[in-house]
């Protein structure tokens, strides 16, 4: 598994978030949403709104076999390096990841360890969460 050392842990102070060194950071960010963690509203599909129910839809119409070739293509492809690598030059320095359970820890793990140097390397910082639903 990939070591890395990133900037640092932010926390709050009063009502601004700073360093370790306890300097104030603006966090300037983009979320990825819907790539470790689909969410129906973010994808528009109406009613459907768990991951599981989109992913019963798709297997439903197109097979669990191409399901799951659309799912690691949809893994591999949907946020890349060159992705954070222009998010940089863009001016932002954070990136929020949502997460699904059931990515880990294989793929999750080595989807984060590259996420994890590809914001190291631009010097960004990385906002986890995880979900725990269904």
């Amino acid at each position: 598994m990939l070591q890395v050392e990133g900037q640092g842990f932010l926390k709050a102070k009063g009502r601004i978030i700073v360093n370790d060194r306890g300097e104030k950071v603006i966090l300037r960010g983009m979320g990825l949403g819907g790539w470790m963690l689909q969410e129906g509203y973010m994808l528009r599909v109406g009613s459907i709104g768990q991951q599981y129910h989109i992913r019963e839809k798709i297997a439903g119409l197109a097979g669990q076999k191409k399901t799951a070739e659309f799912y690691d293509g949809w893994l591999d492809n949907f946020i890349r390096r060159a992705d954070i690598d222009s998010m940089a030059t863009w001016g932002f320095n954070s990136v929020r990841i949502p997460m699904h359970y059931g990515l880990f820890p294989v793929p999750g793990v080595t989807m984060l360890d590259s996420l994890l140097s590809w914001c190291k390397s631009n010097k960004m910082y990385l906002i986890q969460t995880l979900s725990l639903a269904e």
